[in-house]
């Protein structure tokens, strides 16, 4: 896809490649143009992270690397599961007594969740 034309001084139309990357370049910059059901603002991805920005305001962060990382971890998968619809409390508890009883730890993924032969592991906690 073409870049904007951009009126130089001259008067003249053309393009300028330094305008054009400011612009995005790209051809991914102007799909919602030509795709429909594209939105043409990150409002999604401002969503998804709002949690983790109110989180950090009401907290005043973490104090440590190891805090910085455990919480990153945590919103990533509270996140993740909120998006597939699970049910985190849940999940959480199922990591943790796969933790203390050695086993693997469930799966993030969609297609691999966890089915209710694992529930036993619950009732034996």
């Amino acid at each position: 896809m073409p870049c904007l034309q951009t009126t130089h001084i001259s008067g003249r139309l053309g393009s300028n490649s330094s305008q054009c990357q400011s612009f995005g370049g790209g051809d991914g910059a102007w799909l919602f143009i030509t795709v429909e059901g594209v939105e043409p603002t990150n409002n999604a991805a401002e969503r998804a992270i709002r949690p983790a920005v109110i989180w950090r305001r009401t907290s005043f962060g973490s104090q440590s690397k190891a805090g910085s990382d455990f919480v990153a971890r945590m919103l990533s998968v509270v996140t993740t599961l909120k998006s597939q619809r699970r049910n985190v409390l849940e999940f959480m508890t199922h990591a943790v007594v796969a933790a203390r009883g050695g086993q693997p730890a469930p799966s993030l993924l969609p297609e691999v969740a966890t089915s209710c032969d694992d529930c036993g592991l619950l009732r034996a906690a």
